[in-house]
């Protein structure tokens, strides 16, 4: 390139980059940074910038004139040719790989280039992760992703006659659900097929333009382990988060970093299967016969039966057991053993119908510990044996309630008998709570189960984000989407009711609770605080959800 003075090529090149749609959403000062670093080069017609196996630590931005990137497929005999125009960025995806170009790149026409530094990219996706994020996501556009080997494919048949295909990966212990469509795109991803090529593949058979969609469903199948594809390398990534590090966090940020970190910690149990397979069969498995099931039913009845009876007479009792110092410590460690059992009840059902585990754990999540196991490989059993499954953590929650009611009917303290009480009261509201299909808990798993909407809820929210008032006008469009309607509107109805019901449990409950063990006014405010909070999670999470749901053209999930 010839310019009359640095002056103006500086220029010329911050303007450029104001254009493209990569860069121009950087701040002032990394956009002047980038351009003091990028070098003009000048190439003639038919010159090669990279070769298949080459190792270069530069990529190029072109400026002016064409590309020709020729891609030699293992299925065709003629190279694939794609012709990439002014603004295009070109060999970037080795430089993230460390991995040898695969592909020829070669100029079709004189061309203008700017040569960017391997060291310089990482800097700058080190300062806005944006541009970071569209450079690996027009990566991963032009791969060709394969299937992993080992995956094990079972079909079904809803009671509709819709089939629909669960991918499972015995290696990682993942599930996937694939619609037909998802599954015509799935037997496509050979190694051979890039997005352009799977779009079109789409349209010849279903006849629907859909290039979103397969982009997605590529997207969640290589996340949850089913797709090899070409990945950032360690390295880089590495080398970004010391940069990050370094450069993007504030002093203010580190300890709200930490602060994050410890509100929400996991640890995983990867080998739990073994363990529970272990445990089920040296006499777990006793607890699944219809002799036992008939004796735990009869406890679960006639504990709430008991719990009904003695609780107008055991009323004063729980007032003056809340007093003592021992009732909340008791509450909160019965309960959390409680909801031990309830996942082992979801785990050993799981087990009774001769499925895997494959991992659990505990965790602290902000305000309390958490327990869960994944029952996910119920995904390719019975439907009934799926909502079975589902119903076994509340079925144990009713059955520990029985024998805590039972145990305070026949208990001659009346202290310890109320507490008893008092711990059924509280797992029989947390059965109410599970079992409630508005939640995405227990009870929402067994309707969607159920109904075989397995996505129910996005579904709902989708309708009533983006179709809603539209379809207030067409009665056809009501009647074919009454499901989604009237589960999304009794869904926000509920999250009304849960404020309101939250602000009453505040006074009644809470700080009276908080009162026995601190002055009334400090109660006060911690009470108030805490339900604030709660509150504003509760409104944002379900305004963040219901905003946050793709377009109908694009959320449908293949």
């Amino acid at each position: 390139m010839s310019y009359p003075d640095l002056v103006a090529l500086s220029e010329l090149k911050l303007s450029f980059l104001q254009q493209t749609s990569l860069f121009k959403h950087l701040d002032s000062g990394n956009l002047h940074w980038l351009a003091s670093r990028l070098k003009p080069i000048c190439v003639p017609a038919d010159t090669t910038l990279f070769l298949p196996g080459e190792v270069r630590e530069v990529c190029y931005l072109l400026y002016s004139g064409k590309l020709k990137v020729l891609r030699a497929d293992d299925h065709t005999l003629e190279p694939r040719q794609t012709t990439l125009l002014p603004k295009a960025l070109v060999g970037e995806v080795a430089l993230l790989t460390l991995a040898p170009h695969e592909m020829t790149v070669q100029t079709f026409e004189p061309c203008q280039l700017f040569c960017i530094h391997y060291a310089d990219l990482l800097k700058i996706f080190a300062v806005d992760n944006q541009v970071y994020l569209k450079v690996v996501e027009m990566m991963h556009i032009r791969d060709r992703p394969r299937q992993r080997e080992g995956i094990i494919v079972h079909h079904r048949i809803t009671t509709t006659g819709k089939t629909f295909t669960i991918l499972k990966n015995p290696q990682h212990g993942s599930y996937f659900r694939l619609s037909p469509e998802g599954w015509l795109v799935w037997q496509h991803l050979d190694g051979k097929h890039d997005l352009q090529d799977l779009t079109f593949i789409y349209l010849g058979i279903l006849k629907s333009f859909a290039p979103q969609k397969i982009a997605k469903v590529m997207e969640r199948l290589a996340i949850s382990g089913f797709l090899e594809r070409r990945e950032v390398h360690p390295e880089i990534i590495k080398t970004l988060s010391q940069l990050q590090s370094k450069s993007h966090l504030y002093w203010w940020q580190h300890p709200s970093k930490k602060v994050t970190q410890l509100a929400e910690s996991y640890i995983y149990l990867h080998q739990l299967d073994s363990l529970l397979t272990y445990l089920y069969r040296k006499g777990v498995h006793y607890l699944y016969t219809w002799q036992s099931q008939t004796i735990l039913a009869a406890i679960a009845i006639s504990g709430l039966l008991s719990f009904m009876i003695i609780g107008t007479n055991i009323v004063a009792n729980v007032a003056v057991v809340q007093k003592t110092t021992i009732f909340l410590p008791f509450i909160i460690i019965s309960s959390q053993f409680a909801t031990v059992f309830h996942e082992l009840g979801h785990a050993f059902t799981t087990k009774s119908f001769g499925r895997d585990v494959h991992k659990g754990g505990v965790g602290w999540y902000w305000f309390g510990p958490v327990f869960f196991v994944d029952t996910s490989d119920m995904w390719l059993a019975e439907r009934w044996q799926q909502i079975a499954v589902s119903l076994a953590g509340p079925y144990t929650d009713l059955i520990i309630s029985g024998i805590a009611a039972l145990t305070a009917w026949f208990m001659s303290n009346s202290l310890i008998s109320a507490m008893l009480w008092s711990l059924a009261l509280l797992l029989y509201v947390k059965v109410v709570f599970n079992l409630n299909p508005l939640l995405k808990y227990d009870g929402y798993y067994v309707l969607t189960d159920y109904i075989e909407r397995p996505n129910l809820r996005e579904e709902a929210l989708s309708f009533l984000r983006w179709q809603a008032i539209d379809a207030l006008k067409q009665p056809k469009q009501i009647k074919r989407h009454k499901v989604e309607l009237l589960y999304g509107c009794l869904s926000l109805l509920y999250l009304l009711w849960m404020v309101v019901l939250l602000l009453s449990f505040r006074q009644q409950f809470l700080q009276n609770l908080l009162s026995q063990y601190l002055p009334e006014q400090i109660a006060s405010i911690i009470t108030w605080v805490l339900v604030t909070v709660i509150v504003l999670i509760v409104i944002i999470g379900t305004i963040t959800e219901l905003y946050s749901t793709p377009r109908p053209e694009i959320a449908g999930k293949l």
